[in-house]
């Protein structure tokens, strides 16, 4: 490992007979210091990442190498020409690197993760050039102006997506209902406003639609699987839909229109487990409490009253609780029958201070956040 150095040739590497693993990362080496790399037949694992290296191409005759790191280098689509010869390579990293298009690596028959984080790739269809043979596991593709990835369909073994802040549009990924085996899709800031062609992939596990267009969830219970669900800032306003979803765990809704209407039926989902939801027109959080392994619900500014609290009390795994910011008067009280509750916040609500020592009393072990004792002292109201 030669990391964070000025080092500028390594050529004289070219002679070792055992190298297996070699680390330049942030040094000064650029291609001509990789002289002679081709003859390097033992090499496995090499990271050039953010080094001055434009062309890697010698290297398509290091045949037992499978992992190769070049994110923040100078190689282009030229630079790496030749790496998808390689009988071994499995992953390679590409990340704010100058690569704007991906069609001779997608050549590769033994490449497994492609990871293109803050890509140049300028391809509306960056994934023309996947055939069915691929052994593509993981793709990364972020930050791009690509909008078309229903090649990967054909990507039998593809388990893990993310097309984060990419301008990939619905029909877009109309393809990737071919593409059962998938088990991770981020489409986080991206123009995707029907996730029906997905539905069809029953493996999912996690769907991560923040910022994104979606509008409905319609159909999602198909995904029996989905464990983790992000729909924060979209204009998503039911979830009801959700109550087929039974291993669901994790659910983002903040900062979406979803009310109390289309809150109805997430009691149903017992495996629910993080429930974020600040910033929502939601009132009532009751139906909750039949939620028997939630541990932490964040519920800051939404218009929750003392009476939105009644039926809570039931979830007796919840460690975790932000009722900041929320219309709250009174009715904490109840929250004592939560006994693992480790974090109660109530601050710039109107819970008084007796119900807050109650709390403290009843439950030694909890941290109550909370102003009652300044209000009090400057009698202050908070406005409703």
């Amino acid at each position: 490992m030669l990391n964070n150095n000025n080092i500028r040739d390594v050529s004289f590497l070219a002679e070792s007979h055992s190298l297996k693993t070699l680390s330049l990362q942030s040094t000064l080496v650029d291609s001509a210091g990789l002289e002679g790399f081709g003859r390097l037949q033992t090499l496995q694992d090499l990271s050039l990442a953010h080094t001055r290296v434009t062309s890697v191409t010698e290297l398509q005759h290091c045949h037992n190498l499978w992992r190769l790191d070049l994110q923040g280098s100078f190689v282009d689509q030229a630079g790496i020409a030749g790496l998808e010869r390689l009988p071994k390579l499995r992953i390679l990293l590409l990340s704010k690197t100058d690569v704007a298009s991906l069609e001779l690596i997608l050549k590769s028959e033994s490449l497994e993760q492609l990871e293109v984080k803050f890509s140049h790739v300028n391809e509306k269809s960056a994934f023309f050039g996947v055939t069915k043979a691929s052994a593509l596991t993981d793709v990364t593709l972020t930050h791009c102006d690509v909008s078309d990835i229903n090649n990967l369909g054909m990507c039998k073994e593809l388990r893990l997506l993310n097309v984060w802040s990419s301008k990939v549009t619905s029909e877009g990924i109309a393809g990737l209902c071919e593409a059962r085996s998938l088990q991770e899709v981020d489409l986080a800031e991206t123009a995707v406003t029907d996730i029906s062609p997905l539905l069809s992939c029953t493996k999912i596990q996690a769907l991560i639609l923040y910022r994104s267009s979606v509008r409905s969830l319609d159909g999602i219970g198909a995904l029996r699987q989905l464990r983790r669900l992000d729909i924060a800032e979209t204009p998503v306003s039911s979830i009801r839909s959700l109550s087929a979803c039974q291993s669901l765990e994790i659910l983002n809704l903040s900062n979406t229109a979803v009310d109390d209407d289309g809150f109805q039926g997430i009691g149903q989902v017992q495996s629910l487990r993080v429930v974020s939801m600040s910033f929502t027109a939601i009132t009532q959080l009751g139906q909750l409490g039949q939620c028997s392994h939630l541990e932490e619900l964040h519920a800051q500014s939404c218009p929750v009253t003392s009476e939105g609290l009644v039926g809570l009390e039931r979830a007796c795994c919840l460690v975790k609780l932000n009722l900041s910011y929320t219309k709250l008067q009174s009715g904490i009280q109840r929250l004592t029958n939560c006994r693992k509750l480790l974090k109660l916040n109530v601050k710039f609500t109107e819970v008084p201070y007796d119900e807050v020592a109650y709390v403290k009393r009843h439950l030694p072990g909890c941290r109550v956040m909370n102003d009652a004792a300044q209000r009090m002292a400057k009698d202050v109201t908070l406005l409703k």
